[in-house]
């Protein structure tokens, strides 16, 4: 279920402000594993070794703690969720934290998601709100970043409408149309 993200805008842009110091080049505020989530990419994201005990972006941000797991609602989450066996296989990138992403990993976990996981017209409508509904806070120094983040939803639908296999195509098709998002296919 899609959160309301506007609350948590301007503490990420803080955020993203205090990490631009640090190398960051672009963090995306998302409603990904159940709350308000910041998506990280640094320089090193791309290329990940999944040396995860040296990784400077762990240091800066941290790991959900045990036990709490991945829910937490009220707050804004800033630490790295680990990413377990199936999510690892099924998202693109080697990174073993979800958060730990580069934009073009980001977009393409969405499209993964949507074609392999989604199965009804209320899958792909509660996937398509989480498209619909993250935002793209800064990306490396660039002045529009709402343009990105506008073309990044249209790659996600563009994706997802040719590697998603008929007849779950239609539902796709027909669910994007409804949440808004149909001007982005094909």
């Amino acid at each position: 279920m899609a959160i309301q993200l506007d609350f948590y805008v301007e503490e990420a842009v803080r955020e993203a402000s205090r990490l631009q110091k640090q190398g960051l080049t672009a963090l995306i505020l998302d409603n990904w594993l159940g709350g308000a989530r910041l998506v990280y990419q640094f320089p090193l994201t791309a290329s990940c070794d999944s040396d995860c005990a040296h990784c400077p972006l762990l240091r800066l941000a941290g790991q959900d703690p045990p036990g709490e797991g991945i829910f937490r609602k009220k707050n804004l989450i800033k630490t790295l969720a680990k990413a377990d066996a199936e999510r690892l296989a099924l998202f693109p990138g080697h990174q073993r934290f979800l958060n730990c992403k580069t934009w073009p990993q980001y977009l393409g976990c969405y499209s993964a998601w949507l074609a392999r996981k989604c199965q009804t017209n209320t899958d792909f409508e509660e996937e398509l709100a989480l498209v619909r509904s993250f935002r793209l806070i800064f990306y490396q120094a660039n002045f529009l970043p709402q343009r990105i983040e506008t073309a990044g939803r249209a790659h996600i639908i563009r994706l997802s409408q040719q590697i998603i296999e008929p007849p779950r195509r239609h539902l796709f098709e027909r669910a994007a149309e409804r949440m808004s998002l149909g001007r982005f296919l094909t």
